[in-house]
């Protein structure tokens, strides 16, 4: 039967939001980063991140006292504190990909070819 001729359609069309320009998408400017970055330096102590994380990453002697008495935990490097001075010092290493191709199979065939 359908719907009578005037009348509109009541339910809202499903693509009507999608696309477009949508406000605070996207990258931030590097004006904000650069801020964030200065804002960062004035709070944290350079040197002192560093000697944290040079403790985190060759491990510690932590001295806890247990039913009264003093006892020496030892606290192993962490691999996290280690991987992240390597990468900020040095770099992350350049990732490769190994790509095979098997060459006995085409990828496509071309109309005419079998």
């Amino acid at each position: 039967m359908g719907r009578p001729k005037g009348s509109k359609n009541l339910k809202k069309d499903p693509n009507e939001n999608r696309g477009g320009v949508r406000p605070g998408a996207g990258r931030k400017p590097k004006a904000d980063e650069f801020k964030l970055i200065e804002r960062l330096d004035n709070i944290i102590d350079k040197d002192e991140v560093l000697r944290e994380l040079k403790k985190l990453a060759l491990g510690y002697e932590l001295t806890k006292i247990v039913d009264g008495n003093e006892v020496i935990v030892q606290v192993y490097p962490d691999l996290k504190a280690i991987s992240l001075y390597m990468n900020y010092r040095f770099g992350k290493p350049k990732e490769t990909k190994d790509i095979n191709l098997n060459t006995e199979q085409p990828l496509f065939l071309i109309d005419g070819e079998e």
